[in-house]
């Protein structure tokens, strides 16, 4: 039997986790946390995740520079990642399309929209991962 497509949650705040992690496994996803993108790096080295759901702003490690390390990374770099931040200028969408984020998502629309992209590109998962 497969097991559900894995889902890393990013985000600093708490209740952000929580209301996307339920989300999340309301559709039937096993959900990893993470409160930083130094701790989501290591998440993805070590827990074969599919898809992360990952906030641009937050301490020790911000999402921009975590998804910057994950795409440098070639055993990472193929894992979808969906950014979720209040951060939406011209700029900042530049920046992130620059990081190579698989997509852009306000913080306002993250829970009408994080399942949606989560069955999307979850479903491109590869069968199997190479790890050194």
């Amino acid at each position: 039997m497969e097991r559900p497509a894995r889902i890393l949650v990013v985000d600093d705040t708490p209740d952000n986790v929580q209301l996307l992690r339920l989300e999340m496994e309301d559709e039937g996803y096993e959900v990893i946390c993470a409160m930083n993108g130094l701790d989501a790096l290591e998440c993805a080295a070590r827990d074969e995740i599919d898809v992360i759901l990952m906030d641009w702003m937050m301490p020790v490690m911000d999402g921009i520079t975590a998804l910057r390390e994950l795409k440098s990374n070639p055993l990472l770099a193929a894992i979808p990642v969906v950014m979720v931040s209040a951060k939406f200028s011209e700029t900042d969408v530049i920046e992130g399309l620059d990081a190579r984020t698989t997509i852009l998502r306000s913080r306002t629309t993250a829970c009408s929209c994080s399942p949606v992209c989560a069955r999307r590109y979850a479903s491109r998962r590869p069968t199997t991962r190479c790890k050194s």
